[in-house]
């Protein structure tokens, strides 16, 4: 079985997408439920794709843990926020 990468945006409400398969999101009032939430939309996204005769999609993206350095002073001269 394919593994597709998803993106969560932690600010507020969590929003989470899966670049290889567009359309894939989902939202949800904590990282759990996002993640269960996108879990569901990924596999529905699957069954139809198959159900339909259409392939499924290679993964194209890679996951990664490493985050960019903030700019020195922080964006537009503010201290950048601590996690």
């Amino acid at each position: 079985m394919t593994r597709h990468a998803a993106v969560i945006e932690r600010a507020g409400e969590k929003l989470a997408c899966v670049p290889d398969l567009p359309g894939c999101v989902a939202t949800g009032a904590g990282v759990a439920a996002v993640e269960r939430e996108i879990a569901e939309v990924v596999r529905l996204h699957l069954v139809a794709a198959w159900r339909t005769g259409r392939p499924s999609p290679s993964r194209a993206s890679r996951p990664s843990t490493s985050r960019p350095e903030a700019p020195a002073g922080g964006l537009a001269g503010r201290p950048p926020r601590r996690a």
